[in-house]
């Protein structure tokens, strides 16, 4: 048997000490339920990465949102690595989600995520509605209309999927223009050529019409884009 040095004592100045409520009657304590998920909206959340949900599903998340207030992303495990899945399976989801991530220093994590993932009808639709809902970064939205080009000129192996692409992608840029997201000036070049090189889609075309008609409106735009 070996005889060792008593450890000392720990300083407890600065601990939590703990409240025994059977001491005081007089004492009520006040449990914060703002930010509670409940066992059924975790495992909705979870079903959300993976599959769509009903609309009565959707609809309970949706609830809960409204009474989350912090710390969006933590309460419901939304890391960046997940949100394409999410966009995906439940792109209106991500949307509220992504809102609410907007007021926060942490949406800068997902603008990258967002920028860089597949570009899909739901994709689109996310940013689209996210560039309704209030001002955007401008490297963000001009980021992500480059990959939306890229993509569509890179499908060479696969015509139907590459028509298709496009058509939601000319669609998706005339909303950005109509709607002033998009200062068209800045990406005329970009756009310009992407319209010629697939002109004999209707969309396109119609894109096409769309930005030479705003570049006759400013004729301060440069003599190199004009014809």
């Amino acid at each position: 048997m070996f005889l060792s040095i008593a450890p000392p004592l720990m300083d407890f100045e600065d601990e939590l000490l703990w409240i025994n409520q059977c001491n005081n009657e007089n004492l009520n304590i006040l449990y914060d339920k703002s930010n509670y998920v409940t066992p059924n909206t975790k495992h909705l959340i979870e079903q959300a990465f993976l599959q769509p949900l009903s609309l009565s599903d959707q609809q309970i998340l949706f609830d809960d949102l409204l009474k989350q207030n912090r710390n969006i992303a933590h309460q419901y495990g939304l890391t960046p690595a997940k949100l394409p899945s999410l966009v995906e399976n439940n792109p209106l989801i991500s949307i509220e989600i992504l809102l609410r991530l907007m007021l926060t220093t942490d949406i800068t994590e997902y603008f990258n995520i967002l920028v860089h993932m597949d570009i899909t009808l739901h994709s689109m639709e996310v940013v689209n509605r996210l560039t309704t809902s209030g001002p955007l970064p401008t490297e963000f939205i001009h980021l992500y209309i480059s990959n939306c080009i890229s993509t569509c000129e890179g499908l060479v192996k696969d015509k139907y999927m590459q028509s298709r692409l496009v058509r939601l992608v000319c669609v998706f840029l005339q909303s950005l223009i109509r709607n002033k997201i998009v200062n068209v000036k800045e990406l005329f070049i970009e756009i310009e050529a992407f319209c010629v090189g697939f002109s004999k889609i209707k969309e396109a075309a119609a894109l096409y019409r769309l930005i030479k008609h705003l570049e006759i409106d400013t004729p301060q735009t440069s003599n190199t884009l004009t014809k």
